[in-house]
């Protein structure tokens, strides 16, 4: 009988490493590690993506469906059921492309921005 239980503890035990070593992964991809200038320097600027359905071409659309008004970004989130770090971020990627603009908390669709870029 003893034997069997050191069997289970030591069963147990790569259990709990098993789910420990999960935990630290989460964590790892919810907050992201920062990374040494030199690698962030030879990192490739990341492209908008405009694929449909994707929350960029969601969001320009919606802006451009409704582009007599500006909405915020929980206003966004919430007509779209994004999440609200999401429709930060590709705000800002969609004016950095210069697709919207904003004034205090408040974006809208630009006017003029023309066609998506390829």
């Amino acid at each position: 009988m003893a034997d069997l239980r050191a069997g289970d503890h030591k069963s147990d035990h790569y259990q709990l490493l098993a789910i420990l070593a999960r935990l630290l992964w989460l964590v790892h991809k919810v907050t992201g590690m920062p990374i040494s200038i030199e690698r962030f320097k030879e990192k490739p600027d990341e492209r908008l993506n405009l694929e449909d359905g994707t929350p960029a071409d969601r969001i320009s659309t919606f802006l451009a469906e409704h582009d007599d008004r500006a909405f915020t970004r929980t206003e966004i989130a919430a007509r779209l059921g994004i999440r609200h770090r999401t429709v930060g971020t590709v705000l800002s990627q969609l004016e950095d492309e210069g697709f919207v603009r904003n004034k205090g908390r408040h974006w809208t669709i630009v006017a003029d921005a023309g066609d998506p870029p390829s």
